[in-house]
Order: C-alpha cells, then sequence, then structure tokens
C-alpha cells in the first residue's frame, strides 16, 4: 500500500534525506520500499523529495578536482572490467572466514565468507541454519529485538517475505521492547487471515 501524503513519518524522511546523498530516485525509491515493507512509485518518491525540500546535493555534471561521490564506498558491485584499482585484490582472494559489514538499500547487515562456491552469506541467516536447517523458500530471518548486531540464535526468527511485509507495516522495529511479542504475533495473524481470505475468495470465484 503506498503512502499518502500525511503518511511520511520523521524516520521515512531522515532515511530520505541520508540515502538521497548517494542515490538516484529510482534506487531510493527501491531501498525505501524494501526498508519500510511498502510499495511506493518513483513518482510518489519524488514528489516527496520536492514537497520535503529533500536534496541530494550532486550536480548534474563533475567539476574538474571534485572527489567521485562513490570513493571509498564499500559493499557496491560495479562491472568487474572497472571495479578494481591497479594493485587491488578482489573480494574472492579474502580468507574464509573474514567478516564486513555492509550497508545495502538502507540495511546494514554483516556477511561471513564461506568456501567457493557459496561465498558470502549473511552471518545471521548462516547461524539460523545451522541451529534450524535450511531456511524454508520465501523466507527471511529477522531480528526479535531489531538489532542487527545481535547476532544470538535466541535472537533470530524465521518468517516468510508475506509477514515480514506486514511486520513493517506495523513498525515491529520502533516499537518498545515489551510489545515486540505481540507485534510479531499480531502480524503473523494477520497475514494468516489475510492469505485464508484470498484463498477463499478464490475458490468461490472458481466454484
Amino acid at each position: 500500500m503506498a503512502f499518502k501524503q500525511h503518511k511520511f513519518t520523521e524516520e521515512h524522511l531522515e532515511f530520505m534525506r541520508k540515502q538521497y546523498k548517494r542515490m538516484n530516485s529510482r534506487k531510493l525509491t527501491a531501498a525505501f520500499n524494501k526498508r519500510f515493507g511498502v510499495e511506493i512509485t518513483m513518482q510518489k518518491m519524488k514528489s516527496a523529495l520536492y514537497r520535503h525540500r529533500i536534496s541530494s546535493g550532486r550536480s548534474a555534471r563533475f567539476i574538474t578536482g571534485n572527489t567521485p561521490h562513490n570513493k571509498g564506498i564499500k559493499g557496491v558491485c560495479y562491472s568487474p572490467s572497472t571495479q578494481f584499482k591497479k594493485g587491488h585484490q578482489p573480494a574472492r582472494t579474502q580468507p574464509i572466514g573474514t567478516e564486513v559489514y555492509r550497508d545495502e538499500n538502507g540495511m546494514s547487515t554483516w556477511y561471513i565468507k564461506m568456501p567457493e562456491p557459496i561465498g558470502w552469506v549473511q552471518k545471521h541467516r548462516l547461524l539460523y541454519e545451522q541451529h534450524h536447517g535450511p531456511l524454508p523458500k520465501n523466507s527471511v530471518v529477522i531480528f526479535l529485538d531489531s538489532d542487527s548486531n545481535n547476532i544470538l540464535i535466541d535472537n533470530l526468527k524465521a518468517v516468510s517475505r508475506a509477514e515480514l511485509l506486514q511486520i513493517n507495516k506495523n513498525n515491529y522495529k520502533q516499537q518498545p521492547k515489551e510489545l515486540k511479542p505481540a507485534i510479531l504475533a499480531i502480524s503473523q495473524l494477520e497475514t494468516a487471515i489475510y492469505q485464508q481470505t484470498r484463498k477463499h475468495t478464490h475458490e468461490q470465484r472458481q466454484a
């Protein structure tokens, strides 16, 4: 569901102010939708940026002597033919067990290097699967306390992507610690009700 004009919270605006400095409007829209579990259009994003006077601070032209805006950015993958400078070793040469903290589309996550052909994997997902087996299809692992640095098995839970969408809609991350279990349970119940209602409606139409 898309945000109406008055639905943009200060948290949303702060995310937009920070990320727009290094993303174009298309990438910002995708990152925003993933971060908050919504589906706003790029046009709505552009309107919100204009309405709230949020500027990228970038110029359309490159001025001689300026430092490129992407210098030193970690975790961003470009074409292999242009990614590495002379003398730089690609990430695949890093030792097994190396851990890195990446900021991708507004989400900061720890990754750990595994033997090929596995390569880089999310550390919290690896820990979860070591205890509970392979993650079901269309599922993700969330942090129960919303702290991506607190990678402990008791702080991890697998949820479906549909449940994650409802969890984000219910502002789970912003809820007090004591309310999080209830918000999670409500989100999963709402998802189940929606899916059953949709299934029932479909069956009626097919009858």
